[in-house]
């Protein structure tokens, strides 16, 4: 429901691990929006699309409402994220990125980790004993699967937030 609009109906999995609207995505948990630019598209809804960010390049999937020529956000949730070791990736550098912790958040059976990626602050839940210590740069990749492609807001409020560096300032 949207502005009293019906706008998606499925099963909760569904609807969680792959929406089809920025809305739905953005309402039914945590997630990681990044402004891309379209590099190429297939012309139907879950093709593949390959997109440039700031974070690197990505193999994503169309959502049903992006449009050619229409800005873009790439989506990826956080528990999508998992920690290489950035000197022995595991993949050939598409959907890869780097960045350092800035924060670690211990919640039981998860850690909430921030990944600062120059102005993006990535949101990433790591199982607790598998998760780098504040400081450390780390790299990480998302499986394409995991990634979709909608259209970018006016404005980007959601994750990644901007997060101000505790060290911004000190001087």
């Amino acid at each position: 429901m949207h502005e009293g609009t019906l706008l998606e109906v499925g099963a909760p999995t569904e609807l969680y691990l792959r929406p089809a609207h920025r809305i739905t995505a953005d309402f039914l948990g945590t997630s990681n929006f990044v402004s891309v630019q379209v590099k190429s598209s297939g012309m139907q809804a879950w093709d593949e699309m390959l997109v440039e960010s700031p974070l690197g390049v990505f193999v994503a999937r169309r959502s049903v409402e992006w449009r050619e020529g229409l800005p873009a956000s790439l989506f990826f949730r956080p528990e999508y994220v998992e920690f290489f070791d950035r000197n022995n990736p595991s993949s050939n550098g598409t959907n890869t990125g780097a960045g350092v912790v800035e924060r670690v958040t211990f919640l039981g059976n998860l850690a909430d980790v921030v990944i600062r990626c120059g102005e993006i602050a990535l949101r990433v839940r790591a199982h607790p004993t598998r998760t780098p210590a504040v400081g450390k740069q780390v790299g990480f990749s998302v499986a394409p699967e995991s990634c979709i492609v909608f259209p970018a807001e006016a404005s980007q409020h959601k994750m990644p937030m901007r997060i101000p560096s505790p060290l911004a300032g000190e001087g």
